[in-house]
């Protein structure tokens, strides 16, 4: 009869710790997908925002203005005004 409690204390610690290290390796996991969500939402907003680029760089309109704000281009018969500030003595 004592063998037979120890045999079952036994299987029952193995089981108890087989059943702890399940509960940290499913921790472990939840956390690693926590962060993988994470990762993830991040990717799809930065691929949001570069579509939008994309688009825009598509936008004919949006070319042009960036064109004149970004290296002062005008149209022909359009004349570029410049403005120059006098600094004070």
């Amino acid at each position: 009869m004592p063998l037979a409690l120890i045999a079952l204390g036994v299987i029952g610690a193995l089981a108890l710790s087989l059943f702890i290290v399940q509960a940290l390796e499913i921790r472990s996991l939840r956390r690693e997908l926590n962060d993988l969500q994470a990762v993830h939402q991040a990717a799809v907003i930065e691929q949001a925002s570069l579509r939008e680029r994309l688009a825009e760089a598509d936008d004919l309109t949006a070319i042009e203005d960036a064109a004149r704000e970004r290296l002062g281009w005008v149209l022909p018969g359009e004349e570029k005004v410049v403005f120059v500030h006098r600094e004070e003595e």
